[in-house]
């Protein structure tokens, strides 16, 4: 659908949308392929393609922004939809026409969100993990690999003029499988409460430089990767 959408919007010639048939030649895809992917564009629209891209952005300022927090700098239970702070407002401020309904849907799917008895719907997970195999596999190009190799190339470089980034890694070659079996359910608790920690402390920092987050200006990303290894040598 990306490859036809850019295709068909962004290949005129003379500033006209592309036919269906320079499509079918730029794709490899049939005419027929072309028309029903047409059809499909302009009947979900872009909104609904975001779906995921946009959830982690609405679970972080949940836990941010000044209206949606209790007074002791929780995420607040709140409504759908109705006056005041909802899920819609919610919505509408960090993921933009995103359709609320749709993106409530998944997360309550993979558990971000619960309702509870009252119609509020509460937070429960600080983060967001798509569980299809490609987009776990983007999700983690973008934020893991491409952080690791920024961070190796910043220490490589030999002409940087600021201190070298913290990177780290512990290892072992000589243990059985059933150490390592126990070692694992270790880590996993273990590093779940660490990243939850530093989630914590992170959105404790954005909330004390009172950074009114919709329309703030931070310097630069920042963050902190852990990642288990096993099996290769």
């Amino acid at each position: 659908m990306a490859f036809v959408d850019v295709a068909l919007s962004e290949y005129g010639i003379r500033g006209r949308t592309t036919n269906v048939s320079r499509v079918s030649v730029m794709t490899g895809l049939s005419r027929r392929d072309v028309a029903r992917m047409r059809r499909r564009i302009a009947a979900v629209g872009p909104d609904e393609l975001t779906v995921r891209s946009k959830a982690p952005d609405v679970l972080h300022f949940w836990q941010i922004d000044p209206d949606f927090l209790t007074t002791d700098g929780r995420a607040r239970d709140i409504p759908f939809d109705g006056d005041g702070m909802t899920f819609r407002e919610l919505v509408r401020r960090y993921a933009g026409d995103l359709p609320p309904g749709a993106l409530l849907k998944e997360l309550r799917r993979v558990g971000a969100i619960t309702e509870l008895s009252s119609e509020l719907l509460r937070l429960e997970k600080s983060y967001f993990i798509p569980e299809a195999h490609e987009e776990r596999l983007l999700l983690s190009l973008q934020r893991s690999v491409r952080g690791l190799l920024s961070t190796l190339a910043h220490n490589c470089n030999i002409e940087r003029d600021t201190p070298g980034r913290i990177e780290r890694i512990v290892y072992s070659e000589s243990l059985t499988s059933d150490q390592i079996d126990l070692l694992r359910a270790r880590l996993r608790a273990r590093i779940e409460l660490f990243t939850r920690e530093l989630d914590s402390e992170f959105a404790s920092l954005e909330r004390e430089g009172n950074m009114r987050v919709s329309g703030a200006e931070g310097t630069e990303i920042v963050g902190v990767g852990v990642f288990y290894v096993e099996g290769d040598d």
